[in-house]
């Protein structure tokens, strides 16, 4: 695109031109030449006035080139975002592989005292069978998670080109956890028209494809060029040297296309089309822009509702979970009331990772709206790394 600029401003300069050709005269009815001539000619050209269809064409292509530097950086923060939400999901994964070791662990640990509890009678058969089906299930679980977690990891590792691990991947960086989410839509709406690289691409879009529309009709607008040349005749010794003298020239050129077909008519027609079209699309990113504000905030809401609710269900899962290990150990409750109780806390503290993580989520892709990551990620270079 830079390149299409050099071209187009190239017009602003004057054009030398060198020709030369070689003239043979013969006799009618013979093969014997009367005369010969060797014509050099140099001549430079330059536009004088062209009703600004160079202006316009030059602009066309500084925005064009500013178009595709805004889609270069929209690529960009595209992958910037895979490799982010790739690294959330992978987080998120190890997190729910972390409580299910540690349900997995709870039972493991206490199987024996649980199988000596049905022997002595103080329990059930059935109860023992829960708890046989509650590490079998967290096992089918864990092997889930392995494979998500696995993954990811190998996404992650195709986009960054290194051997990223379990064990060196950090937290979540407060860039992120602590974004400020921006719930007014008509703010942040007006934000992106002014820092979205895909906006602003579409911008530059319309307004290269308004200049290259303008230029068609300036076309109908005559030229004037401004001319001198040199004219060096070598003829041959049989020549007239007065039907060879050398010239030196220089004048004013005036051009006007009278009728070409209706070439610049379809030109203009064309040029106008892509005009509408560009506009067209605008629009059209527009509303898609909108829609996504307000699904993402709807998500945000969400994941904030959740994760309060998941909070208070968890709290009140412990603390559920706690007495019944007091009133199991006085004979007050069953070993599968226990069992029932430590389900409801895993699947409590599952629901805090999936809503805090979805809050996360809700933060990235408003982050990515906002053109904001690559900012925060070139402040935070190190965090990032």
């Amino acid at each position: 695109k830079r390149e299409d600029i050099n071209i187009a401003k190239s017009s602003l300069y004057p054009t030398l031109d060198m020709t030369s050709e070689v003239a043979r005269a013969y006799e009618k009815g013979s093969t014997r030449t009367t005369e010969d001539n060797v014509k050099n000619q140099i001549m430079l050209n330059y536009r004088i006035l062209d009703f600004g269809v160079r202006d316009q064409l030059i602009d066309e292509s500084n925005n064009e080139w500013s178009s595709a530097n805004y889609i270069y950086l929209d690529r960009e923060s595209e992958i910037a975002g895979k490799v982010t939400k790739s690294f959330l999901t992978v987080n998120k994964q190890k997190e729910l592989l972390g409580i299910i070791q540690n349900e997995l662990n709870y039972y493991n640990d206490r199987l024996h005292d649980f199988e000596y509890l049905v022997k002595s009678g103080e329990s059930t058969e059935s109860d023992l069978k829960k708890i046989q089906a509650s590490i079998d299930s967290l096992n089918v679980q864990k092997i889930s998670v392995n494979e998500k977690l696995d993954d990811e990891l190998n996404t992650l590792n195709i986009y960054t080109n290194d051997l990223i691990s379990r064990n060196n991947l950090t937290s979540v960086p407060s860039a992120i956890s602590k974004y400020r989410f921006n719930m007014d839509g008509e703010a942040f709406l007006s934000l992106i028209l002014k820092q979205n690289s895909k906006v602003l691409s579409a911008d530059k879009k319309i307004d290269a494809a308004k200049s290259e529309y303008i230029a068609s009709k300036d076309k109908f607008f005559p030229t004037v060029d401004f001319q001198a040349g040199y004219t060096d005749n070598t003829p041959s010794n049989d020549s007239d040297i007065d039907d060879y003298k050398d010239e030196f020239r220089v004048g004013v050129k005036v051009g006007w296309n009278i009728f070409n077909g209706f070439k610049d008519v379809s030109d203009t027609n064309k040029r106008r089309d892509m005009l509408n079209k560009t506009l067209a699309d605008r629009d059209d990113l527009l509303k898609q822009v909108t829609l996504k504000i307000k699904s993402n905030a709807a998500q945000y809401r969400s994941g904030i509702e959740s994760l309060k609710l998941a909070n208070q269900s968890c709290r009140n899962a412990r603390d559920l979970t706690s007495l019944y290990e007091q009133e199991f150990k006085i004979g007050q409750k069953s070993l599968l009331d226990l069992v029932t109780s430590r389900s409801e806390l895993f699947r409590a503290c599952s629901e805090i990772i999936e809503s805090q993580y979805q809050v996360y989520t809700a933060n990235l892709d408003q982050m990515l709206l906002g053109d904001m990551l690559i900012k925060t990620i070139n402040e935070n270079e190190n965090v990032y790394r």
